[in-house]
């Protein structure tokens, strides 16, 4: 019968805890960035949709003011007071603003759907935004926005751990030169 125990150098499991532990804080940020990342995408997704919205909105405006503006020009070609390129114009202009404004659905369709894969919801779900936007807060100084971002940046947080973890490595290196020490007690009987 025999027993025995194999015990690390001094030092070796307090590293290897050090290890795994900055591995940990690594894991943290990454997950701290892609959070960030989809709070950003469905931010921007959110806004430019609320672009377009608002876009069409006054598209159309322009264009029921552009077909006022065209009836009126052929009021005025009718009596000859003005000629007839300046209607023309008018109807130039009033189809441009129709063109546009199908231009502007087509992204509208586009940016409801870029929004719904961020959601998680399907493409065809109708998605619109709020008339007035959140107000966001605005930064007093250029140098208090630097200070927040290095604060906020979760990838600069996983470097420094990176870099913390590599260091414990080294050391967990330096203490591996030293044997592991093994203590034994047998028994033996005859």
């Amino acid at each position: 019968i025999g027993v025995s125990q194999k015990v690390p150098w001094p030092g070796t499991l307090s590293k290897q805890a050090q290890v795994a532990e900055a591995e940990v804080v690594m894991a943290k940020a990454d997950l701290a960035a892609t959070e960030l990342e989809v709070v950003e995408g469905v931010k921007r997704s959110y806004y430019e949709l609320h672009y377009l919205q608002r876009a069409i909105g006054i598209t159309e405006e322009s264009k029921q003011l552009a077909t006022r503006f065209s009836q009126i020009a052929e009021a005025r070609v009718r009596a000859n007071a003005v000629s007839q390129q300046d209607y023309l114009r008018a109807e130039l202009n009033v189809s441009q603003l129709d063109a546009e404004l199908v231009r502007l659905r087509q992204e509208v369709q586009s940016s409801q759907a870029r929004l719904a894969r961020w959601l998680h919801v399907s493409p065809d779900t109708p998605l619109s935004t709020t008339n007035g936007l959140p107000a966001e807060d605005v930064f007093a100084s250029l140098e208090s926005l630097y200070e927040q971002a290095i604060e906020n940046r979760p990838e600069l947080h996983a470097q420094l751990a990176a870099i913390e973890r590599d260091r414990h490595q080294v050391d967990l290196a330096k203490l591996k030169y030293f044997p592991d020490v093994t203590f034994g007690a047998g028994w033996e009987g005859m």
